[in-house]
């Protein structure tokens, strides 16, 4: 991993994210808030990068075939597929439709980013994006910080786990969590 340099000021981890990392930030900016379908890909034994290469391709098709023509690539298709079938759901055609609408909706948010479709992830430029410039950290649940907790909220609330988590400051405050803690802000996205 490359070393950034920080001001005197700044505590955020110095490394630069790592390609899973980084691709679960760009996913989490796309699917803008807690999502469903997006979990149920990732449960059904899609890796965070192949996703976001997937979406890559998914936009490439989209741009060069008929405007939203209901195309779902084969590899996101089987792992909807296995994640639904992990909670005992069928895969109808109704939740393809929400799948296909799901990514077209992703893919608008991933053009909006600007970044060339198929860049790598840890390039500078990226990295500067999704740390605004190393100034913020982002974990995923790999990390060491990451909050174990998190993994619960499907099981017991029946909401999605975050992607991955944002905020300012040391991550080491990360078990401190709190609106009232001026120290640790952080945003839980997916």
């Amino acid at each position: 991993m490359k070393s950034a340099s920080h001001g005197a000021d700044n505590e955020t981890a110095a490394e630069t994210v790592d390609d899973s990392t980084a691709s679960r930030g760009l996913l989490s900016h796309c699917a803008d808030g807690p999502n469903a379908l997006m979990h149920t890909i990732m449960s059904g034994g899609m890796s965070d990068i192949m996703l976001w290469k997937l979406l890559c391709d998914f936009g490439d098709f989209q741009s060069n075939h008929r405007p939203h023509a209901h195309h779902i690539p084969q590899a996101i298709h089987a792992a909807f597929a296995a994640g639904l079938d992990a909670r005992n759901q069928q895969c109808t055609d109704a939740m393809l439709t929400r799948l296909h609408a799901g990514l077209l909706r992703w893919n608008e948010r991933r053009e909006q980013l600007g970044f060339p479709p198929h860049a790598d992830v840890g390039t500078d430029h990226i990295q500067d994006w999704l740390t605004a410039q190393h100034s913020m950290w982002l974990i995923a649940p790999h990390h060491q910080e990451w909050p174990q907790q998190l993994h619960d909220l499907p099981n017991t609330i029946g909401w999605s786990a975050p992607l991955c988590l944002w905020g300012a400051r040391l991550t080491q405050r990360i078990g401190l969590l709190s609106t009232s803690d001026s120290d640790c802000w952080c945003a839980a996205n997916q």
